[in-house]
């Protein structure tokens, strides 16, 4: 199991049916004593094979899929988002520098008529 790999799994069920049945077929009451113990192994085996095939066995299964697929999309809209942004901040700064550029005509304006009428 700790390779994760599906073979693993299936591999593990064979020896399982084959070695359940030699403890059942035992003639030896200590070795069927231990059914009930290997059945018990088995069934958290499965569940432990069960958790990890819902996770994910590797980054295209699973909830592991679904998070990768999930933070790329995130991923994409973040991008968008940060050109939509800068093409936005790039615009608000030319009407900033529009702005100031009238602000700074008007006010030579004023000077220059304050200037002139200083005079008469």
């Amino acid at each position: 199991m700790l390779s994760k790999r599906n073979e693993y799994i299936e591999q593990q069920s064979e020896r399982y049916n084959s070695l359940s049945n030699a403890i059942k077929q035992s003639k030896n009451p200590d070795i069927r004593q231990l059914l009930p113990l290997f059945e018990d192994y088995q069934r958290c085996f499965s569940r432990l094979t069960k958790a990890y095939q819902t996770i994910g066995l590797d980054h295209t299964q699973g909830w592991k899929s679904s998070f990768r697929v999930q933070a790329q999309l995130v991923e994409i809209q973040l991008k968008n988002l940060d050109g939509n942004l800068a093409v936005r901040i790039s615009k608000t700064e030319e009407q900033v520098e529009r702005i100031s550029l009238i602000i700074m005509g008007v006010n030579s304006a004023t000077l220059l008529f304050l200037l002139i009428k200083s005079f008469h």
